[in-house]
């Protein structure tokens, strides 16, 4: 069973070892048979505990997300805080909830997300986890006490999975590890050493520091230890090959492009070369027998006119201006347009000069 199934699996049995410290002094009818407003205050916890729990389970993400934002209240009038600042174990699994649940919300599709959540709550999300920052309000939250080997491992999970910087998330679990005085046969250290060197180690690009962590780690058992260090270097291949693969996906991309850029060029200058092929082929023709007719000169004009419309062509500004003095010569070359022209022009004139002159007489006067 892979790690990620497992915490959500030990979310769906963790109520059973919360329940316990206080639900001696209940009987089991009461928690199941009276509703939360009818229960003692310790029992409402618990049964929103349970709440939290099956809607997670349920992937009723949203739902969960609210009870636990109830649980986790640090108001002062609020009757849930003392509750379970009192009950450690209840605290811890209430914490691996709501982590383990955040983890699973940033694993959802961004629609997803969205459509659950408001962008303030998933900013949150992302702060916590993305940033690493849970770390830290996990520690704060435990302030009277230190938080389980277990809720540490959830964290670390979380991180490992989701963070944007495995490097600090690398540098906190290291500092765990080596400041650690528990039981180093906990099942759940023995996954956090594990959860370092195959996840968080890796994710840093160190590989060499992942052997030797696994190395020096004697609560490992040989064998393994061995099999940790052989899966530590077939990622580490894996990695690599993958790598390889797409630098030279990159590679042949570039080269590719590099190509038609080359193509295009030598189109282009081709084009360029058969069009002056062309004007000096007629212009020697032409100029063979010494002077060029009127005809001759017109045929010759007509060529260097496409030319200039074919270089004109990569050029969009030059081929708008050429466009326009077309449409303006042949304008002008209609006698009705030429003599509509003349008129304007003349009466234009002719409006000028008769108020120059009256401004000479108002002058005079």
């Amino acid at each position: 069973m892979n790690d990620s199934s497992y915490l959500t699996d030990r979310v769906s049995t963790s109520l059973a070892s919360s329940t316990a410290s206080t639900a001696s002094s209940f009987s089991e009818n009461v928690i199941i048979g009276s509703s939360i407003t009818d229960l003692p205050a310790p029992q409402k916890v618990q049964r929103l505990f349970q709440k939290a729990r099956t809607a997670f389970i349920n992937r009723q993400f949203a739902n969960s997300y609210t009870l636990i934002q109830t649980l986790l209240s640090r108001s002062s009038t609020s009757i849930v805080a003392p509750i379970v600042n009192n009950n450690v174990p209840l605290k811890n699994n209430i914490w691996i909830l709501y982590v383990t649940l955040i983890e699973n919300i940033l694993s959802l599709s961004p629609e997803e997300s969205k459509s659950l959540f408001s962008k303030a709550d998933l900013a949150e999300f992302s702060r916590l986890v993305k940033e690493f920052s849970v770390w830290n309000v996990v520690h704060e939250a435990f302030e009277n006490s230190s938080p389980s080997l277990e809720l540490i491992y959830a964290v670390a999970h979380a991180g490992a999975q989701q963070s944007l910087n495995p490097e600090l998330v690398r540098q906190r679990i290291n500092l765990y590890v080596n400041s650690y005085t528990g039981s180093t046969q906990d099942s759940f250290f023995l996954r956090l050493l594990e959860l370092h060197a195959l996840v968080i180690l890796p994710a840093c690009e160190r590989w060499n520091d992942a052997q030797e962590f696994v190395a020096d780690h004697d609560e490992i058992s040989p064998d393994r230890k061995q099999q940790l260090l052989n899966k530590i270097i077939e990622m580490q291949a894996q990695i690599q090959e993958k790598r390889a693969k797409r630098i030279a996906k990159e590679n042949e991309r570039a080269a590719r492009r590099k190509k038609r850029k080359e193509a295009q060029e030598a189109a282009k200058a081709e084009r360029e070369s058969e069009a002056s092929a062309v004007v000096r082929r007629q212009h020697d023709s032409l100029s063979a027998s010494g002077k060029l007719s009127d005809a001759q000169d017109a045929s010759l004009g007509t060529v260097r006119f496409w030319k200039t419309i074919l270089l004109a062509s990569k050029r969009p500004e030059v081929l708008r201006r050429i466009i326009a003095f077309i449409l303006i010569a042949f304008a002008l070359g209609v006698p009705r347009n030429r003599a509509r022209l003349l008129r304007t022009l003349s009466g234009g004139w002719g409006r000028l000069a008769r108020t120059i002159s009256m401004a000479v007489k108002v002058r005079y006067l």
